[in-house]
């Protein structure tokens, strides 16, 4: 993806709403549709682990917790889960990256797309906001100063219409020059004021079409981590270091 002057994209990655709205989200797994708490089994009220907590918290009187507080609780350990594998970076050359690093490739590869999704949506609701601010600014400029320039040609007509012979009095040849310079000024004010506003709109139209992905999710083929054969290789490894002491161990005992 390329990134976006108006938007910290990497801030946006990392904040809550768009985590929260992943946690909350069901998802296609390969073997079924969950959200992420039922994924990694937060919620699971059937481990022994959860029974030992609840009982020893209601033996403390700690156990006072409602239905919603647990859903938040849950929701915050799931918000945790996710922080660290969900990666957003620029590189040097200014492309915008997202990785996402799932159990299942699957969800791996659609968590990656909706928040690629997600950034393109909120960049454009980002941008369109800011020209809105724009736009209503411009429009109500040149309301003043189309009234503006109204009140004085007005009054530059009016003063033309009483003073049709001002050639033997230099004050109101003075006061003429006057009017005729506010008329341009708030002419150029006003034209000025179309043509950025002409301008802007041209610009936001680019600004919209600015953003585009270059690259989308991948489906994950292979594991890269944990790195199942590293693993063998060291516990081997281990295993036959310890293996000879227990051994010597064993055979001391024995004897």
């Amino acid at each position: 993806e390329s990134s976006s002057a108006n938007v910290d994209l990497v801030d946006y990655v990392s904040s809550r709403t768009i985590k929260n709205a992943i946690i909350q989200k069901n998802w296609q797994t390969k073997n079924n549709e969950t959200d992420l708490i039922s994924y990694w089994g937060i919620n699971d009220t059937t481990k022994l682990t959860y029974f030992l907590k609840t009982l020893f918290k209601s033996i403390t009187g700690s156990n006072n917790r409602t239905k919603d507080e647990r859903k938040l609780k849950w929701s915050y350990r799931a918000m945790s889960k996710i922080d660290d594998r969900i990666i957003a970076k620029y590189k040097d050359t200014g492309l915008f990256t997202v990785e996402v690093w799932m159990e299942d490739p699957l969800l791996a590869q659609s968590i990656t797309d909706y928040i690629v999704n997600s950034i393109v949506k909120y960049t454009n609701v980002v941008k369109m906001d800011s020209w809105s601010k724009t736009r209503e600014f411009y429009i109500q400029r040149l309301r003043e100063v189309k009234i503006e320039l109204d009140e004085t040609e007005t009054t530059l007509i009016k003063f033309q219409k009483e003073n049709r012979r001002i050639i033997d009095s230099p004050d109101l040849i003075v006061d003429l020059v006057n009017l005729k310079r506010d008329v341009e000024i708030k002419t150029a004010l006003f034209i000025t004021l179309q043509n950025e506003y002409e301008f802007a709109r041209i610009e936001e139209t680019k600004d919209l079409t600015e953003f585009k992905i270059l690259d989308k999710a991948m489906y994950p083929l292979e594991i890269v981590k944990p790195k199942k054969k590293l693993l063998l290789l060291v516990s081997l490894f281990v295993g036959f270091i310890f293996s000879i002491p227990s051994y010597l161990l064993f055979r001391a005992f024995r004897t």
